[in-house]
This record gives structure tokens, C-alpha cells and sequence, in this order.
């Protein structure tokens, strides 16, 4: 998972002994598993936090019979999950998500939005791609593959498509085809189409533009690039 959201993961076991590291160590977020600690050392981490500005989160499974009871201060930092999938939404909305303070006044509500298209077999990716670019102001609608893109966009239109280059049912590059020469999709045969790939040599770069595709992009890619990527055509 870290390396579709470009980030770091350090893994550590619960003990007494990392306690410590909390504040010495350079962290965004710490995820606790309170299913593998006793209360003796919850009490620490506990009062080691409260000292600390570092995104805290506990998780714990519905099904684990050993449960520790958090106090109200810490039950609104505590992610119970059944699935891995959930808890993986959970932690990265949590993550990713901005979050206004309370005294913030709200932004005004923009007339209309760029709709951005995401298709790619990899949920995690989708996941992340969607959760900035709307933290960033687009509309965002998902496809799982090429053919359920191209099925949306006879009913729908977008502004621009981020799509992987290889995916089952059908690839980025067999799709980017039927959207630049199919005259089904006339409204999109001349937006931006932004190719997201986990590899790009120079052959691959010729046969993504020759296809059609707009720009490249090699995937993880950060924030920054692929913000300024989408909006720089959507500009255009």
C-alpha cells in the first residue's frame, strides 16, 4: 500500500522501549494495533501523546476477543475494521483528507467543476488519485477498466482521463484508440488523456503518444506532479 500513496512506512513492535521514538523519530501519522498491546503499555503511549502533534490512530478488529476499552479522549482515533479493505479506505480518507478547523470560514461554492476521469484496475491507486484531486476541487468519477470507461463516457462527459496503461478486460492504450478514433466519443477525441504507468522507457513513450495519449506519468508519482500535471492541461 505505501507504494501507491508515496510514503514511507516504518514498521516497529509494541514495547516500552519504542515508546520513546515517538517524538525522536520524524513521523506524519502513527498507527497503533491496540489488539497487540496490554493496558500497562496503552497507558504509556497514551501519556506519551498527549505531548506529541503527530497524527495518532489506534485500530483494532471487530472479531479480536482480547479487547481494550480506550477512554473517551481516545475513541475518536480509533478505527475498528473486519475487512483490510475497509481499514485501508479509513486510513488513507484519514490521511489524505483535508480537514478544516471549526472557526474556518466555508469556501465558496465554485459554479462548476472539471470533471476528471481515474481508470485503473488498482484500487489503492484510484483511491489516492481521487481523494487529492478532489481535495483539490475536480469532480471525480472512477472505472475499474477500459471498457467500463468507455461505456460512462456514451452517457457523460469529462474534462480530462488519467488511465493506466495496462489493465484486464481492456488496456489504457486499447482504449485511448477507441476515444481518439471512434466517433462515439467525439466530445472526448481531443481532451487531455494523462497515461499513468509503472514503467516508461522511450519505446514505451512513443507508442503511449502515438496512440494518443497526451502526457505520461510513472507511477507512484507525488502530489506535486500530479497536480500540476492535470492542471497544467486542463489550463491548456
Amino acid at each position: 500500500m505505501p507504494f501507491f500513496y508515496n510514503f514511507t512506512l516504518h514498521r516497529k513492535k509494541n514495547s516500552p522501549h519504542n515508546i520513546v521514538d515517538i517524538d525522536s523519530d520524524t513521523y506524519d501519522c502513527i498507527i497503533i494495533d491496540i489488539n497487540s498491546v496490554n493496558h500497562h503499555l496503552l497507558k504509556k503511549i497514551q501519556n506519551k501523546i498527549n505531548t506529541t502533534i503527530i497524527n495518532i490512530i489506534f485500530i483494532s478488529h471487530t472479531d479480536y476477543d482480547n479487547k481494550i476499552t480506550l477512554s473517551d479522549t481516545y475513541k475518536p482515533y480509533l478505527f475498528e475494521y473486519n475487512h483490510i479493505e475497509g481499514l485501508q479506505k479509513k486510513l488513507i480518507n484519514q490521511l489524505f483528507n483535508k480537514r478544516k478547523p471549526n472557526n474556518s470560514q466555508p469556501s465558496p461554492t465554485r459554479v462548476s467543476k472539471n470533471r476528471i476521469l481515474i481508470v485503473d484496475d488498482n484500487v489503492s491507486l484510484r483511491l489516492y488519485s481521487g481523494i487529492l484531486l478532489k481535495n483539490a476541487g475536480y469532480d471525480v468519477v472512477e472505472a475499474d477498466n477500459g471498457l467500463n470507461a468507455l461505456n460512462y463516457l456514451q452517457e457523460a462527459t469529462v474534462d480530462l482521463i488519467l488511465i493506466d496503461s495496462q489493465m484486464p478486460v481492456m488496456s489504457g492504450i486499447e482504449t485511448t484508440k477507441e476515444i481518439r478514433t471512434n466517433n462515439k466519443y467525439h466530445a472526448h477525441q481531443h481532451i487531455p488523456i494523462i497515461c499513468y504507468s509503472g514503467s516508461l522507457d522511450e519505446n514505451q513513450k512513443e507508442s503511449f503518444i502515438n496512440v494518443g495519449m497526451t502526457d505520461l506519468l510513472l507511477k507512484p508519482t507525488s502530489k506535486a506532479i500530479l497536480l500540476h500535471t492535470v492542471n497544467k492541461w486542463l489550463q491548456t
